[in-house]
């Protein structure tokens, strides 16, 4: 197996700002959440390839491969695999990010912020976990 060595992520990479508020990811105290599926992401997907079946497809595929990705990020934090946790944590984040899961978007790169801190991985995967049962289940409420 490959190690890939990354640097140290920037501050002004670990605190991403919210495009409208412009305050950091991590501060979640008030406004509206996100949707757990932005329609409008999965739609713009369809017309970016031309294939709205395919973008739907792409979202159940991605529904069907959470449980491992997320698994993955478990094993990595568990095994302090550092370089492992922010691969698969920006796999995760990008993944969703395509199909509109925005709340597991944004909770992937809060996961990022706690690579480093032991205490904080527990609490991570159970987010992740608890929103990719929430993603699952909105898109559900949209497959005819």
């Amino acid at each position: 197996m490959t190690t890939i060595h990354l640097p140290s992520l920037p501050a002004a990479v670990r605190t991403t700002c919210d495009a409208t508020t412009s305050r950091p990811a991590t501060d979640r105290s008030d406004g509206p959440q996100p949707p757990a599926l932005d329609r409008r992401t999965l739609e713009n997907l369809g017309d970016e390839l031309s294939d709205p079946a395919g973008a739907m497809e792409f979202a159940q595929l991605f529904t069907q491969m959470l449980p491992q990705r997320i698994d993955a990020v478990e094993a990595a934090l568990s095994a302090r695999a550092t370089d492992a946790a922010v691969v698969a944590l920006l796999s995760l984040k990008a993944s969703a990010s395509m199909v509109g899961a925005r709340r597991l978007a944004e909770e992937s790169s809060t996961a990022l912020e706690v690579v480093g801190e032991p205490s904080g991985h527990e609490a991570a995967v159970a987010r992740l976990r608890s929103l990719a049962a929430d993603f699952q289940s909105a898109l559900g409420g949209i497959i005819r």
